[in-house]
């Protein structure tokens, strides 16, 4: 699900994604801002 709301952050108001997986705004900005904080921790994405 993660994946999926990062996704559509990209080009979607938060209100919109919240609507759409039936949750609450306040989930999708923890998700965003996990990411986000988080993003040089990752590990490198795979060229596949």
């Amino acid at each position: 699900m993660d994946a999926l709301i990062m996704s559509m952050a990209q080009s979607m108001q938060i209100s919109e994604i919240a609507d759409m997986i039936g949750g609450h705004d306040t989930r999708v900005w923890q998700v965003v801002k996990y990411y986000v904080e988080n993003f040089e921790k990752l590990p490198p994405k795979e060229n596949n």
